[in-house]
């Protein structure tokens, strides 16, 4: 019955309002109360305001959903531990670097490496090699002091890694060494 009432009610009163909202216009002599304009706008405005308490009152309760089951998260394939203290630069992704030129001459490089393995990784040494055309500038690089933690990343900001040797416009960076704690 309450489910009845709760879809019911609204289209009821929106019936109902419709049609007291029209007697205003067109009232009716024989009926006493839309005999007139005025009591038919009164009709109305009762009609209206109580229509609107009774959808309120019918509203079902907001009842938050039921919880999703949470489901065990299954291992990641992680690179044997083996070849990963053997090797962990291989392990770092080095995401988009950012290169500008520092008032002194200086390169700043600007970026994130992110750790793929189950081990922290620390202390990645990211080179760059400075391009102008197909001419080298030179390589510059330099340390981030920093522990990248298992499937973590290290954001780095303005890094010094030196002066290249020529004028440059264009640069290609990897991570060169890095060692697992």
């Amino acid at each position: 019955m309450t489910l009845l009432l709760t879809y019911a009610a609204p289209l009821l009163w929106l019936i109902a309002s419709a049609s007291a909202f029209f007697l205003v216009f067109k009232p009716r002599p024989r009926w006493p109360l839309a005999a007139t304009p005025a009591r038919a706008l009164l009709l109305f405005v009762v009609v209206f305001l109580a229509g609107g308490a009774l959808t309120a009152v019918t509203r079902p309760e907001d009842v938050a959903p039921a919880p999703r089951p949470v489901v065990a998260a299954r291992p990641a394939n992680l690179p044997d531990r083996a070849l990963v203290r053997a090797h962990p630069e291989t392990y770092l992704v080095l995401g988009k670097v950012t290169i500008t030129k520092s008032r002194t001459g200086s390169v700043l490089a600007t970026g994130a490496a992110t750790n793929t393995t189950g081990l922290p990784i620390s202390d990645p040494e990211v080179s760059c090699r400075m391009l102008s055309g197909d001419v080298s500038a030179g390589t510059v690089s330099a340390v981030v002091h920093a522990i990248v933690p298992p499937g973590g990343q290290v954001i780095f900001a303005a890094i010094d890694l030196g002066r290249a040797k020529g004028p440059w416009d264009r640069w290609d960076c990897k991570i060169i060494k890095a060692r697992v704690d």
